[in-house]
């Protein structure tokens, strides 16, 4: 119960930041799994991005007036980013069946570099400059492969690698990420869950706390300003960093 009940916390909570920044759904979620849940982490993976696909479903449905306006930039940048995902998450499947110890391991520590990265991305002018720099192809292919090989990436680096590449608003942006990352989670959650690595029931218990949580996330939206949202991202993103790397010594 007690387990349940961390889930569905977690589920609220993430949904409501998902909802406010675009970021969340991979870069806090699955390393607090691995961590505050016990959850395997190639587990946590295929598990957190379902729970990424409902998560996006859910906002798309309020936010679909501003998506559908974003049309040229999904489709473009998926063009790259989608054959990565799959190829890499098809590669994490086939070594995880031969070398299942060690896999994990390795998953581990591709989270904390990813977890790292995205601190890099959200407060260091210099690193963000290197990504808004990188052209529209291997921008696009890097980050598609990040979220195949560990959920991670379908945010907090497609957001500002749409900024650089089109003239656009951090707004837009923001809801043209939502069903990239929705594409990427999803092709990566359904691969894995071939394997058999889905945890169906923290899944329900993830997915009833973002249900409950819609109304207090079109609030937040409303309310909270951009500045706030991006100090609790990071705040919540060294939370979860911490906790992969005191996972990693499990």
């Amino acid at each position: 119960m007690a387990f349940l009940d961390a889930a569905f916390l977690l589920g609220c909570g993430s949904f409501i930041l998902i909802m406010c920044s675009g970021v969340g759904a991979g870069v806090i979620i699955i390393p607090l799994m691995v961590s505050i849940l016990g959850i395997a982490p190639l587990e946590a993976v295929a598990t957190g991005s379902l729970f990424a696909v409902i998560t996006k479903i859910l906002i798309m449905g309020i936010q679909r007036k501003t998506i559908l306006a974003s049309k040229d930039i999904i489709l473009g940048f998926l063009k790259y980013a989608l054959p990565a995902c799959l190829l890499s998450a098809f590669f994490i499947i086939q070594i995880r069946n031969a070398f299942p110890l060690q896999t994990d391991a390795t998953i581990k520590l591709l989270l904390i570099a990813a977890t790292v990265l995205a601190l890099l991305a959200f407060f260091d002018d210099r690193f963000s400059d290197w990504v808004n720099q990188q052209s529209g192809k291997l921008g696009s292919a890097v980050t598609g492969g990040l979220v195949g090989l560990t959920g991670v990436g379908g945010g907090v680096f497609v957001i500002p690698l749409i900024l650089s590449q089109y003239s656009t608003s951090v707004k837009t942006a923001v809801a043209a990420s939502i069903p990239i990352g929705l594409v990427l989670s999803a092709s990566t959650g359904l691969m894995l869950s071939q394997g058999g690595f889905v945890s169906m029931s923290t899944l329900i218990s993830m997915s009833l706390g973002a249900v409950v949580a819609i109304p207090l996330g079109m609030l937040s939206v409303r309310y909270l300003s951009e500045s706030w949202v991006r100090w609790l991202v990071a705040g919540l993103v060294s939370v979860a960093l911490a906790n992969a790397v005191l996972a990693l010594f499990h």
